[in-house]
């Protein structure tokens, strides 16, 4: 039920909701503060600044994208909720049509930060549409039950239900058995499974070092300082005690003095896992760097590698 304006002790409760809502904000920004302990923390709006623009940017072009933005965004949620699914959450406005306020307040909850973020968005996936969508489960959930209530045979309900879910089912299949042709937006294809995002290669990276590493120490430099990269290593560094893992960035034409001395002392590597525009590419490094290729590894179907270069001394 929404809040009673007209109920008993108005003032009251308002202060109570207002109470609440203050405590409970102090507590979402004292835990957010905690991460102000780090050194890293400025890196949290240099992040944020890569998929929102702010808002002294924002006021420049502020309706530029607002069209593309919401053409991706309807398409990506038509998708993945699905026309009968939207269908269902339409009808519950009509069977029954009590509780309208709660079921607009739930409509509300989804467009706003919908809409929202085709205003501000700057790099968008699908996956920012999927705690938009929450509350319009409710509604498709009261459609079906008003729905089940005028089947006499069940059978027929249980039949409808599989015809109005088959989008989702299919989909689930193709996940769960061929994700390369599953009918997901492509976008999510590359993040999921062919692109670097997806960590492919990451694996046999981790084989190759362990091997290299078994009697000796070696240094592996990674192509990035946070992220799948060097991250990915790290994760499994207990199982590889002789390696030292180091990030770099950016990458430049010309190699960095330490990691040629670093290669005089022990084996040296460097792991490459995306493109890289300001350089000039010689099979997946700079054309300039002292290197010799160890190991690719083809992620997907895409025309993403993961590539393994020892540095020469």
């Amino acid at each position: 039920m929404l809040f009673d304006f007209k109920g008993k002790m108005v003032k009251k409760r308002v202060l109570k909701l207002l109470a609440l809502s203050l405590i409970s904000a102090c507590i979402a920004y004292g835990f957010y503060s905690i991460q102000r302990l780090s050194p890293f923390f400025h890196i949290i709006d240099e992040k944020n600044a890569i998929f929102v623009y702010p808002i002294s940017e924002w006021l420049g072009h502020p309706i530029l994208y607002l069209q593309s933005n919401l053409q991706g965004l309807t398409d990506w949620f038509i998708t993945y909720f699905t026309i009968p699914l939207i269908l269902l959450a339409f009808v519950s406005f009509i069977f029954p049509r009590a509780y309208l306020k709660e079921k607009t307040l739930l409509v509300i909850w989804f467009l706003a930060p919908f809409i929202v973020l085709a205003f501000f968005g700057k790099t968008i996936y699908p996956r920012f549409i999927l705690f938009m969508t929450l509350p319009l489960l409710p509604l498709v959930a009261v459609s079906l039950f008003e729905i089940y209530k005028m089947f006499s045979k069940k059978i027929l309900f249980f039949a409808f239900l599989i015809l109005m879910f088959l989008p989702v089912i299919r989909a689930d299949y193709y996940i769960l058995t061929d994700f390369k042709n599953a009918p997901i937006p492509r976008i999510d294809l590359d993040q999921f499974y062919e692109s670097w995002p997806a960590g492919g290669g990451v694996r046999e990276a981790i084989e190759f070092f362990k091997k290299e590493s078994k009697d000796t120490k070696i240094l592996v430099v990674t192509e990035g300082t946070f992220g799948l990269m060097p991250y990915a290593l790290e994760i499994y560094q207990f199982q590889m005690p002789n390696v030292k893992i180091q990030g770099l960035w950016p990458i430049t034409d010309d190699i960095p003095e330490s990691i040629i001395e670093s290669s005089k002392k022990m084996k040296t590597y460097v792991l490459f896992y995306q493109p890289c525009a300001q350089c000039q590419y010689n099979g997946g490094a700079p054309g300039r760097w002292p290197l010799t290729k160890v190991l690719e590894t083809r992620k997907g179907i895409g025309a993403s590698y993961n590539t393994v270069y020892r540095v020469n001394p």
